[in-house]
């Protein structure tokens, strides 16, 4: 029986002041950064995810078409999202996960549209406050 492949997807950008190294591969382990002595929670799961079976493989979004167009074109049963931000801005997570769902691949997590409600913190207040989940005053 063939394993299934699972894309573990995370970000990775560069402030503009810091050289980029170079572009990452789309299935390649990254090479160890001389700052990150500790595995990052993308090859945590990597590694978890081969040990009970499954075929990992990375994605990296770099903040750029090159990136998104990569992983379009990834052939994978479903895509683990660990990504917080697309090209270091929090608020576009959202697309992330849109954009997963425009090219038709199931993910983990929440989908776009709770990623927008999440984001608007008075909006989601009334959801919580309307479904009398207990929830504090805003400041």
């Amino acid at each position: 029986m063939r394993k299934k492949r699972v894309s573990v997807l995370y970000e990775i950008w560069w402030p503009e002041e810091q050289p980029q190294p170079p572009r990452a591969l789309l299935g390649k382990r990254p090479p160890a950064g001389p700052f990150d002595p500790e595995p990052d929670v993308h090859e945590e799961v990597y590694d978890a995810l081969g040990r009970i079976g499954y075929a990992p493989q990375y994605a990296v979004l770099e903040g750029d078409a090159a990136s998104l167009a990569k992983l379009a074109r990834a052939r994978t049963s479903l895509v683990f999202n660990l990504t917080e931000s697309y090209a270091g801005d929090d608020t576009k997570d959202l697309h992330v996960a849109a954009f997963l769902e425009l090219i038709g691949k199931p993910f983990t997590g929440c989908d776009a549209r709770a990623l927008h409600l999440g984001q608007d913190k008075v909006l989601a207040k009334k959801i919580l406050r309307f479904h009398e989940v207990p929830t504090p005053d805003i400041i």
